[in-house]
């Protein structure tokens, strides 16, 4: 008996524990995304999208729009977010044309009042581009259930229609009204959640910098300039290796190649520039771009899919890390190397022998010394192909003996 009461007490203890761990708010990842949708946003996204893995992941939007491009990539990582999506306009914000796209495809929308929607007609008005835009709009408007989300669709891109936070809350394409991001939590009932948010960071600039379709028109141009200068000049100077890479980054700003090629690519030709540092050591160009290249094939690789410092990860950063302090050691020492006086004409040549190429006398001759041609005078006549030695020099004339034959 006393054994049955002990483990029905066991089990509703068991029974408790279970109900408050599944009590306990989920974790919730915040991202803001303000300014012009571009890839600095979309890495933005897929570095929250894998922090919220499990739980829930907000968007906080205040954009005007940009890129359509980007907009996809980002629509693509909220649907695809294996965690609750809640997308939210706060006051005095805004979500319109790129932006729309990303805000109704959460799986949550809150707009405070005030806040506008809409306007996607892209510019300039091609008919294929906004035929698929409203297409894509309607879409994800039917995804969250709003009727006549196909006119809806049409209206705010072939009309630029804009839509106001009362109309988007009635017509359905949002869910309520939100002032704050605590009502937003609370409305979700996670106003005990811990809140993460993820911060812009250096790399967001550096990916809305080389990934700007404006610079890529710029790199392209510049690329194909440094590869024609890299043809026309005599020797390996390195200028078609950058030419290159510029090509490349371009290239991919306009989807002709893929992110995971462009960075293979670079990372070979950084390799490659090292490699040939390390063969011609000295302070040149080579070693500085090799290492760029490749600390720009790893970010790339990181906007693909932002980790987190695993073990593998560790080791990549380290062998990068071992790779840039060979090359920091080269450097120090061709410079080093360049530091030192140079031997003096006098220095490399007295006491050296060389072959009368005529005859030497007081008055001149030529001689053949280290390899090279000289002007040589002599105090007695030497007759051609007698072995000379150096044993002055004035300017550029070489004073000569004639070696005594063995």
């Amino acid at each position: 008996m006393r054994g049955g009461i002990l483990a029905l007490v066991l089990v509703a203890l068991l029974l408790a524990s279970a109900a408050l761990l599944l009590a306990q708010p989920s974790k919730v990842v915040v991202v803001r995304l303000e300014g012009a949708i571009d890839e600095g946003l979309v890495y933005l996204v897929r570095k929250a999208s894998g922090e919220a893995q499990g739980g829930v992941l907000v968007v906080v939007l205040n954009s005007y729009g940009g890129y359509l491009g980007s907009a996809d990539r980002i629509v693509e990582e909220i649907l695809m977010c294996r965690c609750r999506t809640v997308a939210w306009v706060p006051p005095g914000a805004k979500a319109a044309s790129a932006a729309t796209l990303v805000a109704i495809a959460a799986q949550k929308l809150y707009l405070s009042r005030g806040a506008v929607l809409g306007a996607a007609k892209p510019s300039p008005p091609d008919e294929k581009v906004m035929e698929y835009v409203s297409s894509r709009i309607a879409s994800l408007l039917e995804r969250r259930g709003v009727a006549n989300a196909t006119e809806l669709a049409r209206e705010m891109v072939y009309e630029a229609k804009a839509i106001t936070a009362d109309e988007a809350v009635e017509l359905g394409i949002a869910d309520s009204f939100a002032e704050s991001l605590e009502e937003v939590l609370n409305r979700e009932g996670l106003s005990g959640a811990v809140v993460k948010p993820v911060e812009p960071d250096l790399l967001r600039d550096v990916y809305s910098l080389i990934f700007n379709p404006m610079v890529a028109i710029a790199f392209l141009l510049l690329g194909a300039l440094l590869l024609a200068l890299e043809f026309q000049v005599t020797g390996f100077q390195g200028w078609g290796v950058v030419g290159a890479a510029l090509l490349l980054l371009a290239l991919y700003t306009f989807n002709v190649v893929g992110l995971s090629l462009v960075a293979a690519l670079l990372a070979v030709l950084g390799t490659a520039l090292l490699v040939l540092e390390f063969l011609e050591p000295g302070v040149q160009v080579f070693g500085v771009s090799g290492a760029a290249l490749l600390v720009l094939a790893l970010l790339l690789a990181y906007y693909s899919s932002p980790f987190a410092l695993t073990t593998s990860a560790t080791a990549v950063l380290a062998a990068v890390a071992v790779l840039c302090s060979l090359l920091a050691f080269v450097i120090i020492k061709g410079a080093e190397a360049l530091r030192l006086p140079a031997p003096s004409l006098e220095e490399r040549l007295v006491g050296k022998t060389g072959i009368a190429r005529t005859a030497i006398t007081p008055r001149g001759g030529v001689v053949l010394v280290e390899s090279e041609l000289w002007s040589a005078v002599s105090s007695e006549e030497i007759p051609p192909g007698s072995e000379v030695r150096v044993v002055g020099v004035d300017g550029l004339t070489l004073h000569v003996e004639k070696l005594k034959d063995k």
